[in-house]
């Protein structure tokens, strides 16, 4: 319920970027975005990043009728932390990314983490958008896997940001 929520919202939002930036030409309804290929909709998302005022015009004309839980959901968008983030590993609940010296807790809405890099290639280099949802943290749905290997030392200096994170109790 949470996953098709997200999905909802958050291609109703980037269906309302998209009719503002004319970025997708011949896509202005939702089942026409819903089917958009991945590379399309990283465009889109992106100038939604760059642009996150829209996120206010969005919220401030509603066009998708949405109430107001789902408006609030949305507004908090504007919080949202993009970049390059070192997935150090997996929890019962959740994923521990690691950007900087900033640890989160991740949740995956539909499909586990592992699906996308398995407990061998960790730590693994993605990009993505994090996000608030609901009290929580998860990401954008689309992410980037930059293959490569990293040494022992990149290793164990992530373990030990994570590791002093929870000791601090300042995981995100």
């Amino acid at each position: 319920n949470d996953a098709e929520l997200f999905y909802r919202l958050m291609w109703g939002v980037q269906l309302f970027v998209n009719r503002k930036l004319k970025l997708i030409p011949n896509c202005s309804i939702l089942e026409g975005y819903q089917k958009l290929k991945s590379e399309q909709k990283f465009r889109v998302r992106e100038a939604l990043y760059e642009n996150i005022g829209l996120i206010d015009q969005f919220v401030k004309g509603n066009p998708e009728g949405l109430n107001d839980e789902e408006l609030r959901i949305v507004q908090g968008w504007r919080n949202f932390v993009s970049g390059d983030f070192f997935i150090e590993r997996y929890l019962a609940k959740h994923a521990v990314f690691i950007r900087n010296q900033t640890v989160y807790a991740v949740l995956g809405l539909v499909d586990p983490f592992e699906s996308l890099v398995t407990r061998e290639h960790l730590p693994a280099r993605v990009k993505t958008v994090l996000l608030p949802f609901k009290g929580k943290i998860i990401y954008d749905g689309l992410m980037q896997i930059n293959p490569i290997l990293l040494g022992g030392g990149i290793s164990s200096g992530l373990r030990e940001i994570y590791l002093t994170a929870k000791q601090n109790r300042s995981i995100i």
